[in-house]
């Protein structure tokens, strides 16, 4: 419906962030110094995270692959029991969808991350998008992927595919936001 009320976004919640902030704010809290987004959805549901009036930042989904190799797809949520660094009741955290058994698993600080089989970074993935991110991170490439990467981007010069640009660039973390960027083992 054209008049239907949609819901009001607000670009920053109440501490100043943007759900990419608070996507790397929550990888931060696990190690995870630096990603790059390969993809990323909203998906609908306004996270109690803003002002009075009861806006804040829309809940998000993140494909990425992380500064520690692996790749993980998870979904920044709202936990209203987690204290906030402020000290006031209700944060993020992130989740990941197990297929397994079809039920979303809280990333839980002081415990490892919960990874699946589809969460461990294949090193030799030939995915000109893996290889692109694995070198923006500074992570080690073979000869093979090198090769793969300069065919795939003599084809695609922006990095792009037929889908529109999947690689969004390397994300910093809020750990590390005042170091330069990653460099690649040439």
């Amino acid at each position: 419906m054209e008049n239907e009320p949609r819901p009001r976004l607000v670009s920053r919640d109440k501490w100043g962030m943007d759900s990419t902030d608070a996507v790397g704010d929550q990888l931060a809290r696990f190690g995870i110094t630096a990603y790059v987004e390969l993809g990323g959805n909203v998906e609908g549901q306004m996270l109690p995270s803003g002002a009075e009036d009861n806006t804040g930042i829309e809940d998000v989904s993140v494909d990425l692959v992380a500064s520690n190799g692996n790749v993980y797809d998870v979904w920044l949520r709202w936990n209203p029991n987690k204290t906030a660094p402020d000290g006031s009741k209700g944060y993020y955290e992130l989740e990941s969808f197990n297929f397994s058994n079809e039920t979303f698993v809280p990333w839980v600080e002081g415990q490892p991350i919960p990874i699946q089989g589809r969460d461990k970074g294949d090193a030799f993935s030939e995915g000109s998008f893996y290889i692109q991110s694995r070198k923006l991170l500074g992570l080690p490439v073979t000869k093979k992927q090198e090769e793969i990467l300069e065919d795939f981007l003599l084809a695609h010069p922006y990095g792009k595919d037929t889908a529109g640009n999947r690689i969004r660039g390397l994300k910093k973390t809020a750990t590390i936001l005042n170091q330069p960027p990653a460099k690649s083992d040439n």
